[in-house]
């Protein structure tokens, strides 16, 4: 792949997080942001363990990270330009 799993899953958490916007009910700006920092921290937890070496990440784990916060990035943002 020209991309790791990582940041595949973030593209399609951004796309996913449009669809799950537009059906969802209204969320509030600042619940989608605490949502967004929160996938965000797990993320980076997963990738700086990584990095130092500390263990292995499995695709599996960056798949759902990266989806995580693809999602709630989408989410977030619109939900702050919505008001």
């Amino acid at each position: 792949m020209p991309i790791c799993a990582r940041c595949t899953a973030i593209y399609g958490g951004l796309i996913a997080g449009v669809a799950l916007f537009l059906m969802l009910p209204k969320i509030r700006e600042i619940v989608a942001r605490r949502m967004m920092f929160t996938a965000a921290f797990f993320m980076a937890v997963d990738g700086l363990t990584q990095a130092f070496k500390l263990r292995e990440s499995t695709n599996f784990l960056r798949t759902e990270t990266g989806l995580a916060c693809g999602i709630t990035f989408a989410i977030w943002v619109l939900s702050s330009l919505e008001t």
